[in-house]
């Protein structure tokens, strides 16, 4: 069984910067507002230009603190 674990980084920053920088996400890119939890995936646009991702951003923001609980305690490996 092979064992490869990659590391994937999601670019994150708060609203404000992200609207005042407006940088282009690439396709396939998370972008990720840390004050508001809401996400977008470059599709090659600029953030304004680009919608969130579908779903609660609430719920996206509780899930992935949850993740990173579970990371900490070791119920999980990446």
């Amino acid at each position: 069984m092979d064992n490869t674990f990659a590391h994937i980084q999601i670019r994150r920053d708060t609203e404000e910067r992200w609207e005042r920088l407006n940088p282009v996400l690439l396709e396939g890119e998370w972008g990720f507002e840390l004050d508001t939890g809401k996400a977008k995936i470059g599709i090659g646009k600029e953030w304004n230009d680009t919608d969130y991702f579908g779903g609660d951003a609430y719920v996206l923001k509780e899930e992935l603190a949850a993740e990173k609980d579970d990371r900490i305690q070791g119920d999980i490996a990446l």
